[in-house]
């Protein structure tokens, strides 16, 4: 019970430093997202307490960190992806996966891709192959979206995305 109460004390302290950030990351200067963007990127990994740093991105972070996946400046999306996956490698992967994957499926579901960038579509799919890898179930709830997705992907005219995109069908099966 102590352990809890100093985690709990711990997350009221890091949730009141990045508060802030949390709201930048709307904004509509692209340099305020970018810079809370960084300094998440920094924040999240320079704190040690895994259940802080979980609570946070499952109940603060995650929904505004993929809303970001659907931002103008390609930079921005690259960065959302990065802090996803670190996040993806320290955790568990949970119900967020709903989230992340809903997020990923609009970036890449149509063609013309509403993703115009080869990078961070790629990037993209990378992140699923990771979050597949870590947790396969939950894909199950949004397979025939994920499927569908997979099958305009496969269109692209680029080769490492349709070798990745073929990987992943793999993996998926």
């Amino acid at each position: 019970a102590k352990m809890e109460a100093e985690d709990d004390l711990q997350f009221t302290e890091f949730l009141k430093r990045n508060k802030r950030n949390i709201n930048c990351l709307v904004d509509k200067e692209k340099n305020i997202r970018l810079k809370a963007l960084k300094e998440f990127n920094k924040d999240l990994f320079d704190e040690s307490n895994d259940a802080v740093i979980s609570k946070f991105w499952r109940n603060h972070l995650l929904k505004p960190l993929v809303l970001i996946y659907d931002d103008k400046v390609e930079k921005l999306r690259e960065l959302a992806i990065e802090i996803t996956s670190k996040l993806i490698d320290r955790f568990e992967l949970k119900d967020e996966a709903q989230v992340i994957i809903s997020g990923v499926v609009a970036r890449m579901d149509k063609i013309p891709f509403p993703e115009q960038s080869e990078e961070v579509r790629i990037e993209f799919l990378e992140l699923l192959q990771k979050m597949l890898e870590k947790n396969s179930y939950q894909f199950v709830p949004q397979l025939s979206d994920v499927t569908v997705m997979i099958s305009k992907i496969l269109l692209d005219l680029n080769p490492d995305m349709k070798n990745k995109a073929s990987n992943f069908c793999v993996s998926l099966c």
